[in-house]
């Protein structure tokens, strides 16, 4: 059965969204310029549904013009392949918890995460059958997890003494990614069992500095194209800071540059349909307005998605 694509983004907002169209249909910069045409006949041909935290308020809608309030609270959201699950996280009382929220029947669970632990950052399996995300321990020491959302089984996926950072699935579903500022490891996954299979160091993905992958930024993995894409930290002598969208190809170990340095990526992901969707904004003003992309893998095209401007988004996710 052929399903008609869905395209869910789960926006995480500081203050809010504004909308604020100038008629440019590009960034300029200095030496470096980003071609971004406005093409919305993309989004024409797909069924657009939203999924928004502002101020800890969720809220649904297939435009920005007709947005509900969902009747749960939290930030940090991830979206299930499916577009029928919220993955969120509450962050008071102490420590941190992950619920899972089913949009249609209303139905939210609390996931069985040991209490010492701080979790964040949590991300949906393509089969919708895992979570990934991010806990910290009472020491400071941050690990990559795994929660089995059949079982209802827990664990911890990296080994060591140093903090990982932002987990990730490939769009196929079968990887994973994370980094520790210093390497970048890739592991398998099969069923509940993990094993880290590659593992190349940080001063590939940022060559001028290496000091440049932060906690941070995000990797993940793309199986059918054999790249990764990731946002690093421009330290340049000509730019004060900004954060770059990226990609490394895993055949040539070449880097690519797919925003401008000027530019600050806010998030990022490879879907399922291998299109890369990003955040953009222009300046180091947190709550400055960023706009969402979308670039076409294959034609290697940057499309503006919505000219309609968002006050303070700090990520989101896509599904199907």
């Amino acid at each position: 059965m052929i399903k008609k694509l869905i395209v869910l983004f789960i926006i995480v907002f500081c203050i809010g969204c504004a909308s604020n169209n100038n008629g440019t249909n590009k960034f300029s910069y200095e030496n470096d310029t980003l071609e971004v045409p406005i093409d919305s006949s993309s989004s024409k041909e797909t069924d657009n549904f939203f999924v928004f935290d502002i101020n800890t308020n969720i809220f649904v809608g297939n435009s920005l013009e007709s947005l509900e309030i969902l009747e749960v609270n939290g930030s940090k959201t991830a979206i299930s392949s499916n577009g029928k699950v919220v993955s969120y996280v509450v962050e008071q009382p102490q420590p941190s918890s992950i619920f899972l929220y089913n949009i249609k029947e209303k139905d939210n669970k609390l996931l069985n995460i040991p209490t010492n632990y701080v979790a964040s950052n949590p991300v949906f399996s393509a089969e919708n059958n895992l979570l990934a995300f991010t806990i910290t321990d009472f020491y400071g020491l941050s690990s990559a997890a795994l929660y089995d959302l059949k079982k209802d089984t827990f664990k911890i996926i990296s080994k060591g003494q140093s903090s990982v950072f932002n987990p990730t699935f490939s769009p196929e579903g079968g990887k994973i990614a994370f980094h520790n500022m210093e390497n970048v490891f890739l592991m398998t996954v099969s069923g509940f069992s993990t094993k880290v299979y590659k593992t190349i160091g940080c001063e590939n993905f940022c060559p001028e500095n290496y000091m440049g992958i932060a906690q941070n930024c995000k990797f993940q993995l793309s199986e059918k194209y054999n790249f990764i894409l990731y946002t690093y930290n421009n330290y340049a002598d000509t730019v004060i800071s900004s954060v770059i969208l990226a990609k490394y190809d895993l055949q040539t170990g070449q880097t690519q540059d797919l925003s401008p340095k000027n530019s600050f990526c806010t998030d990022f992901q490879i879907s399922q349909n291998n299109q890369i969707y990003f955040l953009l904004r222009k300046n180091a003003d947190k709550e400055s307005e960023s706009k969402l992309y979308v670039r076409d893998i294959e034609l290697e095209k940057n499309m503006l998605l919505s000219e309609r401007g968002l006050d303070s988004p700090c990520s989101f996710s896509v599904s199907y």
